[in-house]
């Protein structure tokens, strides 16, 4: 809301000869309220890509086209469009194409999942932030070709400059640390299920289990044998 003063020349004509005077006819009218919407729209954006294991660049078309395979390790940098603002928070989760299921939580509040998945960078244009996380056999089940990572960040500004909302009359400059917005972001990854079968994968894994325990008993044998003897 807003208050508009209008700005009145008013003369005043009086004779003090008699030492009585009035002033007569005196009117006054008030203004009429003029109100307006006016529609804001976030301004920036998140840029997301498949980032090389070092750094932070963005890794070429040929080298993103190559589907991965299951325990892979990715790397997935997140960037705001402009210099103005980082990203203050953000979640990210891995989906199937199509589905709204959250097949696996990458990240909650910037923080990764201990023992699955690392967050590291500062959420500037120039030093992004970087998702490291391993793929997780149900992102290949049933055949799937591609799997969604997609989120959300929330913005602040990170320089005492304008631009945090383009509206239809004007700009306001904003301080650092304000609000800047949220966005949404999706990055489409292509996968492909390795030639060894989930069965054998589990039998894989079960077979190193006893394996290790039948080498952990033989262990305990001899020390036993050993301790009778001595």
């Amino acid at each position: 809301k807003s208050v508009n003063f209008r700005e009145s020349d008013v003369v005043l004509k009086y004779n003090l000869s008699m030492n009585s005077f009035s002033v007569l006819g005196n009117t006054i009218e008030k203004l009429n309220i003029v109100t307006s919407n006016q529609i804001a729209s976030n301004i920036y954006s998140i840029s997301t890509c498949r980032c090389s294991t070092i750094g932070y660049g963005c890794l070429d078309t040929a080298e993103t086209s190559q589907p991965l395979d299951q325990d892979s390790l990715i790397h997935i940098c997140l960037s705001p469009n402009s210099s103005d603002v980082k990203i203050a928070l953000f979640n990210m989760h891995f989906s199937k194409v199509g589905s709204n299921q959250i097949d696996f939580v990458t990240v909650t509040n910037s923080s990764g999942v201990t023992g699955f998945s690392v967050v590291r960078g500062n959420g500037v244009l120039n030093a992004p932030l970087k998702v490291t996380s391993r793929l997780f056999t149900e992102l290949f089940a049933n055949g799937a070709k591609t799997f969604d990572a997609r989120g959300d960040a929330f913005l602040k500004f990170h320089s005492s400059a304008r631009k945090l909302l383009s509206y239809v009359s004007d700009r306001n400059l904003q301080q650092d640390g304000a609000d800047a917005g949220s966005a949404l972001y999706k990055l489409s990854i292509p996968i492909t299920k390795s030639a060894t079968s989930e069965v054998d994968y589990k039998k894989g894994k079960f077979t190193s289990l006893i394996v290790g325990g039948f080498f952990t008993l033989v262990v305990l044998i001899c020390f036993v044998t050993y301790k009778k003897v001595y």
